[in-house]
């Protein structure tokens, strides 16, 4: 479990698992991988002790995660490259949009902007 805060600053836990991301607080999050377009690691880089994980849906919406420690940093990389998830933002031509894949991600809180 990696303690992480939800972009709609509720305080929970973050389990990468092999066929998606639990995010546990009320309600709970599940995003299957087949859902997942791309993510992203926000002040991974820098001198900060804690990071952001974006999630980009294939539906074009973002779960992001923050104040990750930079501690957990290695097992959310481990996941994302054991899983071959692309990193980074996802491209705009919009070809990953609609069928079954393109649907909204269980727990379906993020908005599409």
């Amino acid at each position: 479990a990696v303690p992480a805060t939800y972009v709609r600053a509720r305080n929970g836990f973050l389990f990468p698992l092999q066929h998606g991301l639990c995010f546990l607080e009320s309600p709970p999050i599940f995003i299957h991988t087949g859902k997942i377009r791309s993510v992203d690691f926000a002040r991974a880089n820098g001198a900060s002790a804690t990071f952001d994980f974006q999630v980009h849906l294939r539906n074009g919406a973002i779960e992001e995660f923050s104040n990750i420690s930079r501690h957990e940093l290695s097992c959310i990389q481990n996941w994302v490259d054991t899983l071959r998830l692309p990193v980074g933002f996802p491209e705009t031509s919009g070809s990953d949009q609609g069928g079954p894949e393109g649907e909204a991600a269980a727990g379906d809180e993020a908005s599409s902007d």
